[in-house]
């Protein structure tokens, strides 16, 4: 795909590694070994700690990283564009306890091990609030079947669930919940729920509670109306998400870096 930025055309090379370490390891070996490439965008990956010493070999810079690994936060080409997604876990514990008002909660989490950090910041937030972690469940990636997993977080004694999973783990367990008859509060980030996935899950969805990642699309600021503006042009009524706002910005800052050089 080509996207005229105010420099020049780039043409936006997609790879997706479906949470596959070996996928994601070849997206960025491709990456480091084309010459035309000059940089990585919005990278979504568990694996981050694996990839990003392939793109300081390559000199790619990565904009706009998920921010799940700690090379993230600390890799001389990692630069991200929102407050990373241990943040994101922080808020979902933060809104679970002084929201919803839960004090005795399950964690599902991906069964990755990027995602233990995640946890562990989850943890902290909530026994700073003198919350209760009852029960850690990890989510295989992938897995078609969450019934197993789902009577665990929806056990009896539960009152809210964290989920820092997938967007697929998280929509097929939000459906669980509804079918198991629990009505506990979900805390989850904006990345992991889009308006289509929410319209999809319908009455199951009543209940969760998102930290987002950005402003909502619904807010009076400039950044919102000029990302609004520019999804309608060049996607042709694109949905709008979390995960599109951070790509959206690392491209920009990628268009802003690139002033006044010969890339």
């Amino acid at each position: 795909q080509t996207c005229a930025l105010p420099i020049y055309p780039v043409e936006i090379v997609y790879c997706v590694p479906q949470f596959d370490p070996n996928l994601a390891t070849k997206c960025a070996r491709d990456a480091a070994d084309d010459p035309a490439a000059v940089a990585v965008a919005a990278n979504v990956t568990n694996f981050a700690d694996t990839l990003n010493p392939i793109f300081e070999k390559a000199g790619l810079a990565s904009f706009g990283p998920w921010g799940l690994s700690q090379s993230d936060q600390t890799s001389s080409v990692s630069f991200p564009v929102f407050a990373l997604g241990l943040a994101a876990t922080g808020s979902e514990a933060g809104v679970m306890a002084d929201v919803a008002g839960a004090k005795n909660v399950a964690i599902g989490y991906a069964d990755v091990p990027s995602a233990i950090p995640g946890v562990e910041v989850i943890e902290k937030v909530l026994a700073d609030r003198g919350v209760k972690v009852a029960t850690k469940v990890p989510v295989p990636l992938g897995k078609t079947d969450l019934a197993a997993e789902a009577a665990q977080l929806y056990a009896e004694g539960i009152d809210g669930v964290i989920f820092a999973t997938d967007p697929a783990g998280a929509a097929a367990l939000t459906a669980l919940r509804a079918q198991l008859g629990s009505t506990v509060p979900i805390g989850a980030s904006g990345g992991q729920y889009n308006a289509a996935a929410i319209a999809k899950l319908g009455d199951a969805a009543e209940g969760i509670l998102l930290g987002a990642w950005f402003a909502l699309d619904d807010w009076d600021v400039p950044g919102i109306k000029q990302y609004l503006s520019d999804l309608a042009e060049y996607t042709k009524g694109g949905e709008s998400d979390d995960m599109g706002k951070n790509g959206y910005v690392a491209i920009t800052l990628l268009n802003e870096a690139a002033k006044g050089t010969d890339v």
